[in-house]
């Protein structure tokens, strides 16, 4: 049986999954955390206090991204919930909150793009 595994990934809009974009990634660290609380009470005794669930916070870097691409993602991508795909077919929803460029001006293409996304579980708008 042979195996695929692709350097993309997809960023499809929650709302429209039709409307996607297409990144070169090169790295995808992940970062899982729990709400917890430690404080400290009479006798120094120390307690924590944890709410249930958990976060899923991806850092993703993609080079030679270009412009067009950049600011297709910047404008329709950008707070609002997705769904991301890479090459083994990881599939997460959530929030894509921060996008950063380091662009070239010689040839409009963007050296490195990385941006950070959260796992989300349910969107309300307020």
């Amino acid at each position: 049986m042979a195996t695929l595994t692709l350097d993309r990934m997809w960023i499809h809009q929650a709302s429209s999954p039709d409307d996607y974009v297409t990144i070169r990634q090169s790295s995808w660290p992940e970062a899982y955390s729990v709400p917890v609380d430690v404080r400290t009470f009479a006798g120094g005794r120390v307690r924590s206090i944890t709410s249930s669930g958990s976060t899923l916070t991806l850092s993703v870097s993609a080079p030679f991204v270009d412009y067009d691409t950049f600011t297709d993602l910047k404008a329709s991508f950008v707070g609002v919930p997705v769904m991301i795909r890479d090459g083994r077919g990881f599939r997460q929803w959530g929030i894509i909150d921060n996008v950063n460029a380091e662009p070239d001006r010689a040839n409009q293409v963007l050296r490195n793009l990385s941006f950070t996304f959260t796992r989300i579980t349910w969107s309300e708008v307020v």
